[in-house]
């Protein structure tokens, strides 16, 4: 089977220490529970050293997740951090360019992933299409976990982006599931997609 599903896992100290299962392992979970836990590759990195490391490519994948604590300058690992820039090309080294008509998105879950989306946008074009980040700097782990499990559990690989109301459909979704069970009447927004 060729991989469709590439996640990032990159945890924090308590996450480790108190044995906490990660964003991805829910992922993992509920992609897996969609028959397709054959077609996910994980990579679990918790230094600069780690994540950097040379693994093999693929074409096959059509979701990349990163998952991860961010700051406006980049992520941030146990031991130390790495910029976006680098973050983007370390992303790149596992994923071949794009060919044709395929498609492919990346999903970035950490705080000030808008920030994210915008210092890695130049170095992804020609590797993906699209990518879907959080509009608000902060992002509280639950709400980061409600809103993938929302996600992986409603998209399907042939709906990837084709059309406007795909795309749309599931953030204004996952948008205002957040704002009703917060209590508003209008609900501010949580997830966010750009075209890349």
């Amino acid at each position: 089977m060729t991989v469709e599903y590439l996640l990032f896992d990159l945890p924090s100290d308590h996450e480790v220490e108190e044995n906490v299962v990660t964003e991805c392992d829910v992922i993992r979970a509920i992609v897996s529970n969609k028959g397709q836990g054959k077609k996910i590759k994980m990579v679990r990195a918790t230094t600069k050293t780690a994540f950097t490391r040379e693994r093999r490519s693929t074409q096959s994948v059509k979701y990349v997740h990163l998952a991860g604590h961010g700051s406006k300058t980049g992520l941030e690992l146990i031991g130390g951090s790495v910029d976006w820039e680098c973050t983007a090309e370390q992303i790149t080294k596992l994923v071949r360019r794009l060919k044709g008509k395929q498609r492919r998105v990346l999903c970035i879950s950490c705080c000030h992933s808008k920030h994210a989306a915008d210092k890695m946008s130049s170095k992804l074009k020609g590797y993906f299409t699209a990518t879907y980040f959080f509009h608000k700097d902060n992002i509280r782990f639950a709400t980061a976990m409600t809103v993938w499990s929302m996600f992986y559990h409603e998209k399907t690989l042939d709906k990837l982006h084709k059309k406007k109301i795909d795309r749309e459909k599931i953030v204004d979704r996952v948008n205002k599931y957040l704002g009703a069970k917060s209590g508003a009447k209008s609900y501010d927004k949580v997830l966010a997609f750009r075209t890349i």
